[in-house]
């Protein structure tokens, strides 16, 4: 992972609720292109903040995904370390896994 850029010490994603109506253009459903990314303080801004309700706290740039599309479903800002993962298979859900299974190591 090291060999394709991954940068230790820095998250692979946040699961976050959103607390308020966001913009449609925001929200990546596709793993093809990932877009807006922000620094996380304008994703406060929005209304985002940890699953948990806490405050988010790390000024990283971060996109706002979806993997199933819908509100209401898991919503993730993915940093950096996320969209390394991407380069080996095209899928938010993927992504999600992989960097879950990265974090229990």
């Amino acid at each position: 992972m090291n060999k394709m850029g991954w940068n230790k010490g820095q998250p692979c994603f946040y699961e976050v609720k959103l607390t308020s109506k966001i913009n449609k253009k925001y929200i990546n459903s596709s793993a093809r292109k990932i877009s807006h990314r922000l620094n996380v303080s304008k994703w406060k801004e929005k209304g985002i903040v940890n699953l948990d309700g806490t405050e988010l706290k790390t000024n990283l740039k971060a996109a706002l995904i979806l993997p199933d599309g819908k509100l209401n479903t898991p919503t993730f800002l993915v940093f950096e370390n996320y969209e390394k993962i991407l380069k080996w298979n095209r899928s938010l859900r993927f992504g999600i896994s992989v960097c879950t299974l990265a974090k229990m190591i």
